[in-house]
Order: structure tokens, then C-alpha cells, then sequence
């Protein structure tokens, strides 16, 4: 929908490292920007399982999540 309205878009691939690259290759192959890749560790699904956040878990996630904000900002006022 966002494509055929030429809005920017990307992804946040969830659990990375999990079975195969194919989301990596078709997101590539596509265009689809990749903004950012969250593994997949267990400590990460304790927190998630415990309502708890990724920046609760590890607090480098809050600077990598405003980096995507900004980079989504700028995609927007192109």
C-alpha cells in the first residue's frame, strides 16, 4: 500500500539469525530499506514475554531506535 502511494518504507526485521536470509534477499531485491535487525536471543523474548521493552533490556537500543526515527524524518520531508 505505502509503495503504491510512494510513501517511504522499510523494515525492522525481528528475531535475525533465525532460520534463513530470505526476508534479508527479498527485502533486497525489492528496495525495501532494512532499518535495523533486533537478533534473535532468548534474553530478548524473557523480556518481550514479560511486557518489558528492548531499551529495558539494553539501553543501546533507545539510541539505535532514535536513529531510526530521524532517518524515517528525513525520509519524510523528501
Amino acid at each position: 500500500v505505502l509503495k503504491d502511494m510512494n510513501k517511504p518504507y522499510g523494515v525492522i526485521i525481528n528475531r535475525d539469525g533465525i532460520g534463513d536470509d530470505q526476508v534479508e534477499k527479498f527485502c533486497n531485491n525489492s528496495g525495501i530499506k532494512i532499518l535495523d535487525k533486533i537478533p534473535n536471543k532468548r534474553e530478548i523474548a524473557e523480556y518481550y514475554s514479560r511486557g518489558e521493552s528492548l531499551i529495558e533490556y539494553d539501553s543501546k537500543w533507545k539510541g539505535r531506535f532514535e536513529a531510526i526515527i530521524k532517518e524515517i524524518e528525513k525520509d519524510l520531508s523528501k
